[in-house]
């Protein structure tokens, strides 16, 4: 933080601070960028497809040295490319239409003097089934530094359920002997299958298969 004291017009020494009629300038001088994180949709490796986002959220921080050193963080804005259609989000239109990228400015809420809260639920209403996404955020603070951002996230949102098939045994057919249970699974423009487990009752007392033994219902 510093403080530059006017001289008198008679060129003079300035008189002591705050001595009017003086004028007394203050200001902060900082270079340190800020750090912005996403937290929905959240960076996993095991979860890249949503079946519903209503909402991106993160936070941002200007923690450099501590408050009151760092300038705190102004505002986050995000960039979200549509990986499908080539088009980048537009604010001005509220579309995926731009072939050039587009910063957004989220929604900021302050938590302490040193970070906030981001959240924007504007771009997730244009998300569309089986298309895939790319997402970065990136924080700006008072003294207009820049976060030099890293990388994106690609995610993908997958509204429609999966097909499966059994192949064998074929319902409604008297078998003296079965060997193998099979299928088939497909998850058209989805995410693809993670998982097929299977589950089999017997009619004729409603008792499950647990491995080992004939049971109850064992739950999902």
């Amino acid at each position: 933080l510093y403080e530059i004291y006017t001289k008198a017009d008679n060129g003079t020494d300035v008189e002591a601070p705050g001595s009017p009629p003086y004028l007394k300038t203050r200001f902060q001088y900082e270079t340190n960028p800020p750090v912005s994180a996403i937290i929905q949709p959240r960076f996993s490796a095991s979860v890249l497809a949503y079946d519903q986002l209503s909402t991106l959220s993160g936070t941002a921080t200007d923690l450099q040295f501590g408050y009151p050193t760092d300038a705190k963080v102004s505002y986050v804005q995000i960039q979200v490319y549509d990986t499908l259609s080539n088009a980048y989000f537009d604010p001005s239109t509220g579309q995926f239409t731009s072939s050039t990228p587009k910063w957004k400015t989220t929604t900021n809420s302050q938590v302490f003097s040193s970070s906030m809260v981001w959240t924007d639920s504007v771009v997730p209403t244009q998300f569309q089934d089986g298309f895939v996404y790319q997402i970065v955020s990136q924080a700006v603070d008072r003294a207009n530094n820049f976060e030099v951002t890293t990388g994106t996230f690609t995610f993908q949102i997958d509204k429609s359920t999966p097909v499966v098939t059994t192949t064998a045994p074929v319902s409604g057919v008297y078998n003296q002997q079965i060997t193998t249970i099979y299928g088939t699974a497909s998850d058209g423009i989805g995410s693809g299958i993670a998982s097929l487990p299977i589950r089999i009752q017997r009619a004729s007392d409603s008792q499950y298969w647990l491995g080992g033994s004939w049971g109850a219902n064992p739950g999902n």
